[in-house]
């Protein structure tokens, strides 16, 4: 009566990292809409005794998926802050994951950050 909860599935095909990242945007939206804290996020496991989330329990991942959260969180702070990533390299997946490792050549990302119209960008070279 008192809490939220919330599902995320795995499925074969799903890409697991990136649902841990949706679910921890997800979490810290929740929180900051709700005015609670870290503290407040309790495992399904907390309530029920099920080892849920099953995935990040069973490897050890739980304190990496809040980490995820705080990182969420701290993006909420920085109202009128706008993000962008751009990767024109076709290794390259729509959600930033490299999925081609058979050219060794640097793939290139840009991050740009816009905030009252002042516009930064970096360019950062991963290399094999």
């Amino acid at each position: 009566n008192n809490s939220i909860g919330i599902e995320s599935c795995i499925t074969e095909n799903t890409d697991i990292y990136y649902t841990w990242q949706k679910t921890a945007k997800l979490v810290a939206y929740l929180l900051d809409n709700n005015n609670l804290t870290l503290d407040d996020v309790k495992q399904h496991h907390y309530f029920s005794g099920k080892n849920c989330p099953q995935t990040i329990r069973m490897n050890g991942f739980w304190d990496h998926f809040m980490e995820l959260v705080a990182l969420q969180m701290r993006e909420f702070n920085k109202e009128g802050y706008k993000v962008s990533f751009e990767c024109n390299d076709a290794r390259v997946n729509k959600i930033g994951r490299v999925i081609d490792l058979g050219d060794k050549s640097p793939i290139s990302y840009k991050v740009k950050t816009i905030k009252d119209n002042k516009v930064e960008e970096i360019e950062l070279k991963l290399e094999f």
